[in-house]
């Protein structure tokens, strides 16, 4: 079975260059080009094709808006979304718009027809490259960001020393010591060294010997 298929870019060189990857393929057919979101909508009024391929960035408008409101219109259409830079945080907000498949100029003419193919068959089925490293970066915690000397401090504080002991290694004031703690204690949401401890190990941000749970710590 050959999908129709719509392209939607504002470069005209871009345009031909994947209309040509269309045509050497057999499994998709091109039946429309458009240079802008207004273009593509009347296209699309006067009869939708299986797939449209659509750029992140159009002469009126961006993508991934432009892919909501063609999806909210035509359940039913396959929609890739081109994306001419890495695609970042663009992976997730596509797939929110109802984006059937998500490429980059850097993939090869086989991803794209793959891509085509896939949104044809399964339009509401996203599919991308690195987008379970994208839910993961999103759901797990970045953590707080530290400056160089909380970071000392902090991992001071794994090793087990104490106030005065800290403020030896670092040659500071034992009251600059405490000045620290207490921003580390703030920015990382707890109220003592052990549970600065076990937040800063879950968040990636010291390396320490024993599982803080064993260890014994005073509250300083």
């Amino acid at each position: 079975m050959t999908n129709t298929g719509l392209i939607a870019m504002s470069n005209e060189l871009i345009r031909r260059g994947l209309a040509h990857v269309i045509d050497e393929s057999t499994e998709l057919q091109l039946i429309a080009q458009a240079s802008s979101i207004e273009e593509t909508s009347r296209i699309l009024t006067e009869g939708p094709p299986a797939v449209i391929v659509l750029g992140d960035q159009l002469p009126d408008g961006p993508g991934i808006p432009a892919c909501q409101a063609i999806r909210n219109e035509f359940p039913q259409l396959g929609i890739v979304l081109l994306s001419f830079g890495p695609p970042g945080n663009q992976l997730l907000a596509a797939m929110a718009a109802g984006v059937s498949a998500l490429v980059t100029t850097d993939d090869s003419a086989e991803q794209l027809v793959e891509a085509m193919t896939h949104a044809a068959r399964f339009p509401t089925d996203f599919m991308a490259a690195g987008l379970a490293e994208a839910i993961r970066d999103r759901t797990e915690p970045a953590g707080p960001h530290l400056s160089p000397r909380e970071s000392e401090v902090l991992q001071l504080l794994a090793d087990g020393l104490a106030i005065t002991q800290i403020s030896n290694d670092l040659y500071i004031s034992e009251s600059t010591t405490k000045t620290h703690i207490a921003r580390l204690y703030d920015k990382l949401g707890v109220n003592n060294r052990a549970q600065a401890l076990m937040t800063a190990v879950r968040y990636g941000l010291v390396t320490i010997g024993n599982d803080p749970l064993e260890r014994e710590f005073t509250s300083e």
